[in-house]
């Protein structure tokens, strides 16, 4: 996925009011301000679960099938 494609996301989402954080490589790269190598995936939460878990898949991205919300 493509830095752009990671803003197009996050425009859609923040849109729908969900309020995304983005994590792990990605959210370092966005604090530098440059992409410091390439990303295989992207760590995302937001407050409404639902909303974002919808949007991922219309951008042909999937959640691993292990994969539990904290609560």
């Amino acid at each position: 996925m493509s830095a752009q494609a990671v803003l197009e996301l996050l425009d859609v989402i923040i849109e729908t009011g969900a309020d995304p954080w983005v994590d792990g490589g990605r959210g370092v790269d966005a604090l530098l301000e440059e992409q410091t190598r390439s990303h295989s995936d992207l760590d995302l939460t937001a407050k409404d679960r639902s909303d974002v878990v919808a949007l991922v898949g219309r951008f042909g991205l999937h959640l691993p099938a292990a994969y539990e919300p904290l609560r």
